[in-house]
């Protein structure tokens, strides 16, 4: 994969990053809700940029050596 396409498809898939905090001691609601609100706004990126990233896809396969032969 090229450095575009593969910079592009890391910026449209790439997990999110989100500084957490979580407690030593004992259950912590705080952090658990802190985990389901990233893996939804994950998902939502997801949903958001896949038709870009299998556009993508798609056209990085035009480029390939083998795609061309005759």
């Amino acid at each position: 994969m090229g450095d575009f396409y593969g910079k592009r498809l890391t910026e449209l898939l790439a997990p999110l990053r989100y500084p957490m905090t979580m407690r030593l001691e004992g259950p912590d609601p705080e952090y658990q809700e802190q985990i389901r609100r990233r893996n939804r706004d994950y998902r939502l990126k997801l949903i958001a940029n896949g038709v870009t990233a299998q556009d993508l896809v798609v056209e990085q396969l035009r480029y390939q050596a083998w795609a061309n032969e005759a």
